[in-house]
C-alpha cells in the first residue's frame, strides 16, 4: 500500500519518533494498525502530479473544505510550544509592568 502526499511536512511529522500533536500521533497509530497487516510506504510527491485516484481524492477534499467548520475554536491547531512562548512573554510584560508601577522608593535590587 502506498500512500503519497504532496505535504513532505506532514510525511516528516508521520516519520517522527516523538510527537506533541494529538493529531499526528493518532494518524502514526492508524498507520502502525494498518502495517500489520500490509506493508505501508509513505512517499512525497510534488504538487499537481498525476497519481491515478488524485482527482476522487481532490475531489473529496474540495467537498470537505466547502462544509462548515463544526467543533471548538480555532478551527486551526495551535502547538503548545505558541502557546508557552506567548504566555511566557506574557508574563515577562506583566512583571515589568508591575515592577515599574512600584516607583523608585519602593523597589529593591
Amino acid at each position: 500500500m502506498s500512500i503519497c502526499s504532496d505535504s513532505l511536512a506532514a510525511l516528516k511529522a508521520l516519520k517522527a519518533i516523538r510527537t506533541t500533536s494529538p493529531l499526528v500521533h493518532k494518524c502514526q497509530k492508524a498507520l502502525n494498525d494498518i502495517s500489520i497487516q500490509h506493508s505501508v510506504g509513505l512517499f512525497w510527491v510534488p504538487g499537481r502530479t498525476v497519481i491515478r485516484g488524485n482527482e476522487i481524492a481532490n475531489g473529496l477534499t474540495r467537498g470537505g473544505i466547502a462544509l462548515r467548520f463544526l467543533g471548538p475554536e480555532p478551527p486551526l491547531g495551535v502547538s503548545r510550544r505558541d502557546l508557552q512562548k506567548k504566555l511566557s512573554h506574557w508574563l515577562v510584560n506583566q512583571h515589568g509592568a508591575q515592577w515599574r508601577a512600584l516607583g523608585d522608593t519602593q523597589r529593591q535590587a
